[in-house]
Parts: C-alpha cells; sequence; structure tokens
C-alpha cells in the first residue's frame, strides 16, 4: 500500500531545529513562524520512509506532520486545523523522552534495545529508522525518534491506544504536531554529542514492517470515549481544568497562563542543578520551546 508523507517548509527560512551554543549547551530560543509551504512525498515501505527522513536531516527549515493538506489549502498555509486533516498514515514517528539509562552512553546499539523494549511487541520484532533526537546527550536519559512502517494505516487514536502506557510523547499522534526531522545545529564551542545520530535498526527478525493488532480499532474506540478526566501533558503532571486542549491536536488553545506556570515550574526543576545555574536568557529560551510544543501558536495569531 502506497502512503504520503507531509512536509513542511517555512515560508521565511526560520529553522524548525533546535540550536546549542556554547560550552554549556545552551538552548537558543527558535520559533518555526506561522506559515508553511506544503510538499507530499509519496513512501511505500520502510526503506522509502528512511530515505525521506534521512534526507530531512541537513534542512533545517523543514519539518514533518501526520495531517494532510485539505483540497483547498494551498500556497502558503498556516498550521492549523482548519488548513490541515487528521489522516491514517501507514508509517509513525515514536518519540522517547528523557527514558532513564544507566548504561554506557556511548553504546547507541544497546540505548536503542532498551528503548524499543519498552515499546508492545510488535514494535521490538520489527526493523525501524532511528534518529537521536536534539537533546541526546544534552537532556539526561535516552531521547530518540523511532520511525516505524505498519500493516496498514492507523488513526492517531489508534496508535494512542496501542501505545498507552508506553514512555512515548502521544502529542505526536496529532494531525498537525510537527514532527522535528534536522539535526541540532551547534555554535559557539558547543559541540555534538552525537555526530552520528540516525540509521537503520535491526530487530533481528528480518521483518521490516510493523504488524497490527487485530483488536486494535475495539480498543481505539474504547479509549476514544468521554471521559471527565483532565488530561496531562508531556510533563505528565495534570493540568488544572481551565486549562482547554483541542480533542483533535492536543495542543493547548486556552488556560495559557496556567500551563505558563506549569511549564515554567518544570523548566526549573529540569534547568537547576546543584552544579548548573542557568541564566535568564536560558530559562527563557527553554520555557519558550516547552511553550511552544504544548500550544497552538496559530489562536495565539489569529487573536
Amino acid at each position: 500500500m502506497n502512503d504520503t508523507v507531509t512536509i513542511l517548509t517555512s515560508a521565511t527560512g526560520k529553522h524548525i531545529a533546535k540550536a546549542f551554543r556554547g560550552s554549556e549547551h545552551q538552548a537558543v530560543q527558535f520559533n518555526p513562524g506561522s506559515e508553511f509551504l506544503v510538499k507530499q512525498i509519496p513512501v511505500n515501505n520502510l526503506e522509502s520512509l528512511a530515505a525521506v527522513i534521512s534526507a530531512l536531516e541537513t534542512e533545517p527549515t523543514k519539518a514533518i506532520i501526520r495531517g494532510s493538506l485539505l483540497e483547498d489549502g494551498s500556497g502558503l498555509v498556516p498550521r492549523n486545523k482548519n488548513t490541515f486533516v487528521a489522516t491514517p498514515r501507514q508509517w509513525c514517528m515514536i518519540d522517547i523522552d528523557s527514558l532513564a539509562w544507566d548504561g554506557d552512553v556511548s553504546d547507541q546499539q544497546a540505548m536503542l534495545s532498551f528503548a524499543i523494549q519498552q515499546l508492545p511487541a510488535e514494535f521490538q520484532a520489527t526493523d525501524c529508522w532511528y534518529h537521536l533526537s536534539s537533546s541526546m546527550g544534552i537532556k539526561s536519559g535516552i531521547n530518540v525518534h523511532l520511525w516505524y512502517w505498519l500493516e496498514r494505516r492507523c488513526s492517531d487514536n489508534e496508535l494512542k491506544a496501542w501505545l498507552s502506557g508506553c514512555p512515548v510523547d502521544m502529542r505526536m499522534f496529532n494531525p498537525i504536531q510537527i514532527h522535528l526531522t534536522a539535526n541540532p545545529q551547534f555554535s559557539d564551542g558547543a559541540v555534538d554529542p552525537y555526530p552520528n545520530r540516525s540509521g537503520l535498526f535491526k530487530a533481528g527478525t528480518g521483518v521490516s514492517t510493523v504488524t497490527v493488532p487485530s483488536d486494535l480499532a475495539f480498543r481505539s474506540a474504547v479509549a476514544s470515549k468521554p471521559s471527565k478526566q483532565r488530561t496531562s501533558g508531556k510533563s505528565g503532571l495534570l493540568d488544572p481544568s481551565d486549562i482547554e486542549r483541542d480533542p483533535d491536536t492536543g495542543l493547548v488553545i486556552d488556560g495559557r497562563e496556567q500551563l505558563m506556570f506549569l511549564l515554567s515550574n518544570q523548566v526549573m526543576q529540569e534547568l537547576v542543578t546543584t552544579e548548573h545555574t542557568p541564566s535568564e536568557e536560558d530559562v527563557t529560551a527553554a520555557l519558550w520551546n516547552r511553550f511552544c510544543e504544548e500550544t497552538d501558536i496559530s489562536v495565539v495569531s489569529d487573536r
């Protein structure tokens, strides 16, 4: 079966990639912009998917989303739910972030094997294309993007149900959530701790297509039933009830002040250590990056 990958290109040439500078790898603030050029690239197996992803590693103005462009969209378009529609995909990117690891940080194969063991059995038995996240080697734990080719097209909700309980960033399974694909940028003395960030991980089975559970659609339907429980962000903390998230994208559309408060506490906990006291610029850049990840920026722009 054939599928496509939606590639966004910044209309203003802004980098859609994380950057670090200085010997302490200070995070550089970035904003992907509000308008993009859109291109759909055909893919039909893990090999063709990997070719697309690997080619984007040197393209800092480009990134990927799961959604597809609505028919009336053309030219420069904003990244919002009025422009892109949720689309079942035969591929997925699994984002594992800050997975605790006390092994050898230079042994990429061991780290990848450990990370993949945290996923359902169907993924553990299948080859994938990996790309170490921008924060790998800078933030603690294992941080990696795992790209898989699936037996059939799966919706965002199916993937959320399938990977429920795994140490995975569920925001990736939303139509307009940006999937960073470019390698991070380093300047002013900052050095990439992992200059070789990507490659094919072989599971040892010779299988390159993930088998989809026969009951996945049922699991998804059960998990998608309305609930009065409050949603949780990437931080794992329960959001207060006055933080409103878009039901399709999972991005915050109201209650940004409360979200900023929650994120500021978390960012400070992550940055402040006994060995390092971050500058005001460090904290501001890190907080803004996290805010952009959690929030539908297009709503702010519209207002």
